[in-house]
């Protein structure tokens, strides 16, 4: 199983559904590939029955990923 993929557009959804108090959010984790549900509890989020935290910050057109413990910056996507 790979990691969860993490972009702004995803962090700012998990964000909103945390605040909002959703139980449950529709989202992609794999860069728009395909679309999955993330339970959502208070101070993290729950993919595949793997606990993950929210990101402290997140910049945009930027990738993270899971690195077993923490999530951490793949690269920033250039613009074309």
């Amino acid at each position: 199983m790979t990691g969860p993929l993490l972009t702004l557009k995803v962090h700012e959804t998990l964000l909103a559904a945390a605040r909002d108090g959703t139980g449950v959010v529709q989202c992609s984790l794999d860069l728009e590939r395909s679309v999955t549900s993330v339970e959502m509890s208070p101070g993290h989020w729950t993919w595949k029955g793997q606990r993950y935290p929210f990101l402290a910050a997140c910049k945009e057109r930027t990738i993270y990923y899971w690195a077993g413990m923490r999530f951490t910056r793949q690269h920033a996507t250039a613009t074309l």
